[in-house]
């Protein structure tokens, strides 16, 4: 049965960051322990890649050149990562009003769960890192896509660690 209303929407919603307008919007997947506890994306581990490694290697500063968000704003029971349908469900009640707000010209989806989002498939095992035309929510919005794997890949799988 599909899903009619977003799934996560706990009562624990972890805001998006970032100045508005802005040119550059990084869409995560969802929150997790550390968000909840700072109440902010991108805190704990994952968030310190985000930081120190994801943003400067752009020549980007958080809070200054990128808005971050998540496909869901809640995070899930257990932190378990959102399913694609869950994560459609809710981006589907607050992606629409921070892409006006937001006015990208480009989105960086990090991970898999952010590339599902999207109106044409991103295989991200195939098209990491490179950039490409694509829409979201029907065509809603039309921009630049630089699909990434999420900050945290690294730190679960051996392969994915930047090496500098």
């Amino acid at each position: 049965m599909p899903l009619t209303h977003c799934p996560v929407c706990l009562g624990r919603d972890i805001p998006p960051d970032g100045p508005t307008p802005c040119p550059i919007m990084l869409i995560g997947e969802g929150p997790a322990r550390a968000e909840l506890r700072e109440g902010r994306n991108f805190a704990g581990k994952a968030g310190k890649e985000y930081d120190l490694h994801y943003l400067p290697l752009a020549g980007l500063m958080r809070g200054q050149d990128v808005y971050t968000t998540n496909a869901c704003r809640s995070p899930r029971p257990g932190f378990n990562n959102p399913t694609v349908e869950e994560a459609r469900a809710c981006s589907a009640f607050h992606l629409p009003r921070e892409l006006r707000h937001c006015q990208p010209t480009l989105i960086v989806p990090m991970g898999a769960v952010a590339c599902s989002l999207f109106d044409t498939p991103i295989d991200l095992d195939m098209e990491h890192g490179l950039p490409q035309a694509n829409s979201l929510l029907g065509g809603e919005w039309e921009g630049a896509v630089f699909p990434v794997y999420h900050p945290a890949a690294g730190l679960h799988e051996g392969q994915y660690i930047l090496r500098i």
